[in-house]
């Protein structure tokens, strides 16, 4: 089995919504801020630097984000795209 990791392009599609909205940049710290984690622990998570993902992150992430949490990070057999 294996991880998908979609963190990234949902970071990026948040930073481009607030770029359209505000003109102006949201760096990830503050995205991390917003989610209510440590900036280091968020780049772990995004870089795949963890070895399990904890469930109440999980689930802060995608309340965050809007998505359900196998949008964020979903496991597939391996066999799977």
């Amino acid at each position: 089995m294996r991880v998908v990791n979609n963190l990234s392009q949902l970071i990026k599609a948040k930073q481009d919504e607030y770029r359209e909205k505000n003109n102006a940049e949201l760096a990830e710290l503050y995205i991390a801020v917003g989610i209510g984690i440590n900036p280091t622990t968020f780049s772990h998570y995004k870089n795949g630097k963890v070895e399990s993902i904890n469930w109440e992150i999980w689930q802060k992430m995608a309340k965050y984000f809007g998505v359900p949490g196998h949008e964020i990070f979903d496991v597939l057999p391996d066999d799977e795209d």
